[in-house]
C-alpha cells in the first residue's frame, strides 16, 4: 500500500486522508479503539508513502 500511494497523485492521497477523517467517530460518540487505530493507520500509510515519493 505505501509503494502504491507513494506512486500516486496528490489527489489519491488525499482521498485516502479524508478516508481517514470519515471513518474518524464525530465529537459526542464513542471512540471505539479499532476505529480510531484504523484512521490512524491509513494516515500513518500515507505519511510513510511520502518519504518515497520522486518529486
Amino acid at each position: 500500500m505505501i509503494a502504491v500511494l507513494a506512486e500516486g497523485s496528490e489527489q489519491q492521497r488525499q482521498t485516502a486522508r479524508d478516508m481517514a477523517a470519515l471513518i474518524t467517530p464525530r465529537p459526542g460518540f464513542t471512540q471505539h479503539p479499532l476505529t480510531v487505530h484504523a484512521a490512524d493507520h491509513i494516515n500513518d500509510l500515507v505519511a510513510r508513502a511520502d518519504r518515497y515519493r520522486m518529486d
